[in-house]
């Protein structure tokens, strides 16, 4: 039926056949094509009902990225593949064997526009392949989110459209050349080989940067230079990308994170790290909390008198000052009477605060995200108290008795008396406060701690004091927040600021990072994929930290396993690690370049061999 097609509307006596003519012609011969068809309408089928997927599961955006990049790997590697070779094969194979191709030179079309014509089919129909799904996708999420642009989605549709039109290109002139050169049986063969291989080709390469995770490299300990400080690769790695991410505003609640990064990370007047978090308590509590966050108050009631806290109860064990006259002490009904300096604010105060604060103040934004995290964490802990009791204590901040006089923080005794006739008494701390909190509400007590148990077993008036009147889960929410942060930037602190020892660890590191390299070098599954992975990125918006971990944050759990990510190497500088090292990789652009320029002049090559080549 083409034959006719070419006598008839073609290739006329004297007549040159326009480009256009020519370009429509060969759009009318492809789109009748049934193989082609099917392709076409099931990849634009899949690409629909992945798109669907994906905007129904709006609400949990890492679900989303975790999608996207396995229909990335789908649609690349095997859709775009395979209709790409088909339509390659049925114009240069089948329309040559059907003599289409020799009637159409034959006549007024000169070779070279007839190939120059047939590339440009093939790109159109290659932009109109992937604008179609990126439309699906980009459609679709406008639909769901009530006409909003997303960022997150649009960053990672339009990465898709022009990573996919790049590799699509690549590949169009890549099989040009491999069928004009080797034929339709050897251009099957390498092209099934690339197929299989773009799934597994950067295996390896995780494989190679896996053993370094558990290797450790050493830095000089100032304090006790006999004894170096070792922190594993894995945990520096982590430490320097999330300091690039919180910097880069890439983590949840940003304005809150980097005012408390920042605020670990300023060495200027000292430093807080976990060595010294316990005594950098009064520092956190004045200089950040206090100082910048402003929910920090004394501890007064409406007339101006600082609050005393007092409760009832029976000693069920003795301390160690107790257990010096223990019999008079121990099961004996005793009153305890303390002060507070300072507490945090009720969250209702924190709004308050919030609403009144100046718009350009520094840290309002914090502020906001701090009430955010609050919600969240009460949200999903219905017991804070339980939830977290080894932080009840850190920031309870006794006012402090006068100098040789208990008058106000106690314990006294009300069935034993002094010489004098007075309840005996005895100074009462913030540890004996926590023992006791945790003697009645969270867990059973070791060692020489005090234990002070209710008059009523029934009506336990010890345990409703600590859900009532001493009851502060902003500073709860405050601690949580004070322990995710300082492992990483403890790391941090260590690998940056101390001078590296180097010894085998440090060799070790670098001849696997040096394979590392090499493998990115060689690779070009390794340049194309790391390009897509680096600029789309992932759902920034839920990066955070595990709330079933103390301190820990889970950077890969968005990385799909048959893909490459960017990897770079600790760059010493002055003998120190420099912590901009995050910049030093090898750019995977570099080989997307290269590859592209590669396949122009293959495809140059592949035009002046068609010239010549005999098609009869």
């Amino acid at each position: 039926m083409y034959k006719d097609q070419v006598d008839n509307n073609l290739i006329k006596p004297n007549l040159s056949v326009s480009f256009f003519d020519l370009l429509g012609f060969f759009f009318k011969i492809i789109f009748s094509e049934k193989s082609y068809i099917i392709f076409f309408i099931v990849i634009n089928l899949f690409s629909f009902l992945v798109a669907f997927i994906f905007n129904m599961v709006s609400h949990d955006e890492k679900l989303q990225n975790q999608i996207f990049d396995f229909y990335s790997i789908i649609y690349s590697s095997i859709l775009l593949f395979l209709i790409i070779v088909r339509s390659i094969i049925f114009f240069l194979v089948k329309k040559v064997d059907d003599k289409t191709t020799f009637l159409i030179i034959s006549g007024q079309v000169s070779r070279s526009k007839f190939f120059l014509t047939q590339l440009l089919t093939f790109l159109i129909l290659l932009i109109i392949t992937i604008f179609l799904s990126y439309l699906y996708f980009n459609l679709l999420s406008l639909f769901f989110n009530h006409f909003t642009i997303n960022n997150f989605i649009f960053r990672k549709t339009i990465v898709f459209l022009i990573y996919n039109l790049l590799i699509g290109i690549s590949l169009i002139l890549f099989n040009i050349f491999l069928l004009i050169l080797i034929g339709s049986q050897g251009t099957i063969i390498i092209t099934t080989v690339f197929l299989s291989l773009s799934f597994v080709a950067n295996i390896p390469l995780k494989i190679i940067t896996t053993k370094n995770d558990k290797l450790s490299l050493s830095f000089n300990n100032d304090s006790n230079p006999r004894t170096p400080i070792a922190v594993r690769v894995e945990d520096i790695y982590k430490a320097i990308t999330l300091q690039n991410l919180i910097k880069n505003n890439k983590i949840k609640y940003n304005y809150l994170s980097n005012a408390i990064n920042d605020f670990f990370t300023d060495y200027t007047n000292g430093y807080i790290i976990s060595d010294n978090f316990s005594e950098s308590i009064n520092k956190r509590l004045e200089d950040f909390w206090n100082n910048k966050l402003k929910i920090i108050k004394e501890n007064k009631d409406n007339e101006d008198n600082y609050i005393n806290y007092s409760l009832q109860g029976i000693v069920e064990k003795n301390n160690t000052e107790m257990n010096k006259n223990s019999s008079k002490w121990l099961r004996k009904k005793v009153s305890i009477n303390f002060k507070l300096k300072t507490t945090f604010m009720s969250y209702d105060e924190m709004v308050n605060v919030y609403n009144t604060m100046d718009d350009n103040y520094e840290y309002k934004n914090a502020l906001k995200d701090f009430l955010d995290f609050y919600n969240y964490i009460l949200t999903i802990n219905e017991d804070i108290q339980k939830a977290y009791p080894e932080y009840f204590s850190t920031f309870i901040n006794f006012l402090p008795n006068s100098e040789n006089n208990l008058d106000v923080n106690y314990i006294s005794n009300d069935e034993v008396t002094d010489s004098e006739g007075k309840p005996l008494k005895l100074n009462f701390s913030s540890s004996d406060l926590e023992s006791i909190f945790k003697f009645n509400v969270s867990s059973p007590m070791s060692g020489d701690n005090l234990a002070v148990g209710p008059i009523d077993n029934e009506n336990n008036d010890i345990y409703n004091f600590f859900y009532n009147e001493l009851y502060f889960p902003t500073s709860y929410v405050a601690n949580i927040l004070e322990n995710y942060f300082i492992k990483y930037t403890t790391d941090f602190f260590n690998s940056t600021q101390r001078s590296i020892i180097i010894n085998n660890s440090y060799n070790e590191y670098v001849n696997v990072r040096n394979q590392a390299n090499l493998f990115a070098y060689l690779n070009p599954f390794y340049g194309f994929w790391t390009t897509y992975t680096y600029y789309s990125g992932n759902s920034y918006s839920e990066t955070w930290f595990s709330k079933d971990n103390k301190s820990y944050i889970n950077l890969e759990d968005q990385q799909n396993v048959f893909l490459p990510y960017l990897t770079y190497d600790f760059k010493i500088v002055d003998g120190f690690i420099d912590y901009e090292s995050i910049n030093n990789y090898y750019d995977p652009k570099i080989t997307v370049f290269v590859i592209f320029v590669s396949t122009i002049f293959l495809y140059v090559f592949a035009h002046r061999r068609f010239l010549k080549i005999d098609i009869s």
